[in-house]
Protein backbone atom coordinates (compact mmCIF):
# COMPACT_ATOMS: atom_id res chain seq x y z
CA UNK A 1 0.00 0.00 0.00
CA UNK A 2 0.97 3.20 -0.85
CA UNK A 3 2.61 5.43 1.78
CA UNK A 4 0.54 8.05 2.17
CA UNK A 5 -2.84 6.96 1.22
CA UNK A 6 -4.38 7.68 4.14
CA UNK A 7 -3.29 11.72 3.10
CA UNK A 8 -4.60 10.94 -0.22
CA UNK A 9 -8.32 9.45 1.04
CA UNK A 10 -8.24 12.45 3.62
CA UNK A 11 -7.44 14.80 1.16
CA UNK A 12 -10.03 13.42 -1.45
CA UNK A 13 -13.09 14.15 0.99
CA UNK A 14 -12.06 17.12 2.51
CA UNK A 15 -14.63 20.17 1.64
CA UNK A 16 -12.51 23.38 2.61
CA UNK A 17 -10.94 25.13 -0.07
CA UNK A 18 -8.48 26.96 2.49
CA UNK A 19 -7.22 24.99 5.41
CA UNK A 20 -4.27 24.39 7.64
CA UNK A 21 -3.02 21.00 7.83
CA UNK A 22 -0.60 19.96 11.20
CA UNK A 23 2.23 17.87 9.96
CA UNK A 24 1.95 16.04 12.73
CA UNK A 25 -1.50 15.14 11.37
CA UNK A 26 -0.16 14.28 8.12
CA UNK A 27 1.96 11.69 10.00
CA UNK A 28 -1.12 10.01 12.20
CA UNK A 29 -2.76 10.26 8.35
CA UNK A 30 0.33 8.16 6.92
CA UNK A 31 1.18 6.21 10.09
CA UNK A 32 4.82 6.84 9.87
CA UNK A 33 7.28 10.53 10.64
CA UNK A 34 7.84 12.40 7.55
CA UNK A 35 11.39 13.21 6.62
CA UNK A 36 13.04 15.86 9.00
CA UNK A 37 13.12 18.25 5.34
CA UNK A 38 9.25 18.13 5.78
CA UNK A 39 10.04 20.47 9.14
CA UNK A 40 13.32 22.33 7.22
CA UNK A 41 12.93 22.50 3.88
CA UNK A 42 9.58 24.93 1.87
CA UNK A 43 11.11 23.38 -1.39
CA UNK A 44 10.14 19.96 0.39
CA UNK A 45 6.02 20.92 -0.27
CA UNK A 46 6.58 21.88 -3.69
CA UNK A 47 5.92 19.51 -6.38
CA UNK A 48 9.31 17.92 -8.28
CA UNK A 49 9.88 14.02 -9.14
CA UNK A 50 11.49 13.45 -5.51
CA UNK A 51 8.54 15.07 -3.84
CA UNK A 52 5.82 12.73 -3.77
CA UNK A 53 3.60 13.77 -1.17
CA UNK A 54 3.82 17.53 -3.04
CA UNK A 55 3.13 16.19 -6.51
CA UNK A 56 0.15 13.94 -4.52
CA UNK A 57 -1.35 17.20 -3.00
CA UNK A 58 -1.53 19.15 -6.03
CA UNK A 59 -2.65 16.20 -8.44
CA UNK A 60 -5.34 16.14 -5.71
CA UNK A 61 -6.28 19.60 -6.66
CA UNK A 62 -4.20 21.76 -4.11
CA UNK A 63 -1.77 24.34 -3.72
CA UNK A 64 0.43 24.14 -0.60
CA UNK A 65 1.82 27.02 1.15
CA UNK A 66 4.42 25.88 4.23
CA UNK A 67 3.92 27.50 7.48
CA UNK A 68 6.95 25.53 8.70
CA UNK A 69 7.42 27.79 12.02
CA UNK A 70 4.11 26.94 13.47
CA UNK A 71 4.65 22.57 11.68
CA UNK A 72 1.99 23.07 9.62
CA UNK A 73 0.93 23.55 5.85
CA UNK A 74 -1.64 25.60 3.97
CA UNK A 75 -3.63 24.04 1.28
CA UNK A 76 -5.67 26.09 -0.97
CA UNK A 77 -7.64 24.28 -4.04
CA UNK A 78 -6.70 25.14 -7.12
Amino acid sequence: MDKFYGLARFLSTEKRDDFYLELKRIEELIGQPLSKSAYVYPAYWFPTLTHYSARLIRDLGFKVSPDLKNERIRLIRI
